[in-house]
C-alpha cells in the first residue's frame, strides 16, 4: 500500500509541477545553462581593475564619512513620503547632538551614493545607520521612527563615544 501512495503522490508532484510550467509559459523550454569558456587574460584584468576601482571608490565614500566622531546616516529619497515625514524629527536630533554626532543625509537616487546605498544594504526608506567614531555599524532603524527611537539610537552613539574616550584616558595614565 505504501508503494502504491508514493507513487500516487510521485505522479501529483510530477503534476503539479508541469501545470506550473504550463501556468507561467514555460512548458517545453530548456533550463540548462551553456558552458561558458574560461575567463581570457585580458577579461580577468578588466575583472580585476574595476574590482580595484569599486574598492577605491567605498575606500573614498567611507573616508568621508569615518573620522574620530560617531555618525547618524539617514538614507532617503526625494520621493519617499515616510522620508519627509521623518527629516523634522532627523533635523530636532541633529541640532540637539551636533557638536557630539556628526549627521549625514544619503540621498539613494544620487549615482555617486551607490556605493554607499549598496555598502549598507539599504532596501528600505528611511533607514537610519548608526556609526562609531571608527565607521563600525552599530545599530540600524528602518521605516519611520518616532523621537523616542531615534534619541535612544542617538544616546547609544554618545554612551559608546564617552566611554571610549574615558578609556582612552585610562590607558595614557
Amino acid at each position: 500500500m505504501a508503494i502504491k501512495v508514493k507513487g500516487l503522490l510521485d505522479k501529483l508532484q510530477w503534476f503539479a509541477t508541469g501545470s506550473l510550467f504550463v501556468a507561467l509559459g514555460l512548458a517545453g523550454k530548456t533550463f540548462a545553462q551553456p558552458i561558458k569558456a574560461p575567463v581570457s587574460a585580458p577579461d580577468h584584468a578588466a575583472g580585476v581593475q574595476k574590482a580595484a576601482e569599486v574598492t577605491e571608490a567605498i575606500t573614498q565614500k567611507m573616508g568621508k564619512i569615518t573620522n574620530s566622531r560617531p555618525k547618524v546616516l539617514k538614507f532617503y529619497a526625494d520621493w519617499c513620503v515616510a522620508c519627509k515625514q521623518f527629516s523634522p524629527i532627523m533635523e530636532t536630533a541633529k541640532a540637539q547632538y551636533e557638536d557630539r554626532i556628526d549627521f549625514q543625509y544619503i540621498d539613494i537616487d544620487d549615482p555617486a551614493n551607490k556605493i554607499l546605498v549598496e555598502k549598507f544594504a539599504v532596501t528600505n526608506l528611511p533607514t537610519t545607520i548608526y556609526l562609531d567614531k571608527d565607521g563600525e555599524e552599530v545599530g540600524e532603524m528602518i521605516g519611520f521612527v518616532d523621537k523616542s527611537k531615534v534619541d535612544w539610537g542617538v544616546n547609544m552613539l554618545v554612551m559608546d563615544s564617552q566611554q571610549a574616550s574615558a578609556g582612552q584616558a585610562d590607558g595614557k595614565m
